[in-house]
């Protein structure tokens, strides 16, 4: 394992020493936010009191291991957010493992999008021209985990409720054994880090563990590599994703892949591609 990711309070960082996080490469965790991010005040027994008649769209899977490929995980499924809570998060469900798709509550749950307003100097940063930034909301039950990849934009990561375990990878291609360029997937690598076995050329000996909090936050550079598992024993996340201008060329290979993911799926989210190409239950 590599050497761990630095941790730094809020209270204790400058504007400054912020912007040049940000503008960086390398992970970092930002610790002790709990007076300045509003979404910390919430949990999931909040969501659900004042959204929980609240219609979600739901990736199913057989397996705890959620995956990007273009021939598994199609299963999606719509219910509200508290049939969601108590049929699959706080106990798993009889029909397997689920998880909700990123994009879905924070548009359908009015109001909730001004909670996520992040602090200044993030704010200005973020939202700066020609970032194009996007807020996510992810609930999933323990022992959720989502293959390992990485994002061709910048990722805020916010912990609310819970904890997850993110294994980091630094950007690279080679040895990662992604999914073919032309696919859904080219992101994505086909192996589990985490697995008893892995290939001899597999860089598992540059991983770095972070272990993310309830009021912590994770900024997740420029194609670093991730693997996220649901440690507590329910998960409410939040993130922001921004596209980081400069980076877009200083990390071509990456680009170049997201690009080619963007290409095959129509501009589509990967759970949208997979809703479409599958039959939608309700």
């Amino acid at each position: 394992m590599n050497s761990p990711v630095t941790r730094i309070s809020w209270l204790d960082t400058s504007p400054d020493f912020i912007i040049s996080s940000l503008q960086g490469n390398n992970p970092i965790v930002f610790t002790d936010l709990t007076n300045d991010l509003q979404v910390l005040d919430w949990d999931l027994s909040r969501l659900s009191s004042q959204y929980g008649h609240i219609l979600l769209k739901i990736l199913r899977s057989p397996s705890n291991y959620f995956t990007y490929s273009d021939k598994t995980e199609r299963d999606i499924v719509s219910m509200t957010l508290n049939d969601f809570l108590n049929n699959a998060v706080y106990q798993t469900s009889t029909d397997g493992y689920s998880y909700t798709l990123g994009r879905s509550p924070v548009g359908q749950f009015s109001g909730f999008h001004h909670q996520l307003d992040l602090p200044f100097p993030l704010s200005n940063f973020i939202n700066s021209p020609f970032r194009f930034p996007e807020r996510n909301i992810w609930i999933s039950p323990h022992g959720t985990r989502t293959a390992l990849h990485f994002d061709a934009v910048d990722n805020l990561n916010i912990q609310i409720q819970g904890s997850k375990s993110f294994l980091l990878f630094p950007p690279r291609i080679d040895s990662m054994y992604p999914y073919p360029l032309i696919s859904q997937a080219a992101y994505v690598s086909q192996i589990d880090p985490r697995s008893a076995r892995i290939p001899h050329d597999f860089p598992i000996s540059d991983a770095t563990e972070v272990i993310l909090n309830s009021g912590e936050m994770l900024y997740l550079p420029y194609g670093w590599w991730h693997q996220v598992d649901t440690v507590g024993s329910h998960n409410l996340n939040a993130n922001y994703w921004w596209f980081p201008r400069l980076k877009l060329v200083k990390y071509l290979p990456q680009t170049l892949r997201g690009a080619a993911v963007l290409i095959h799926r129509r501009g589509q989210h990967p759970h949208k591609r997979a809703q479409r190409l599958s039959h939608f239950k309700s």
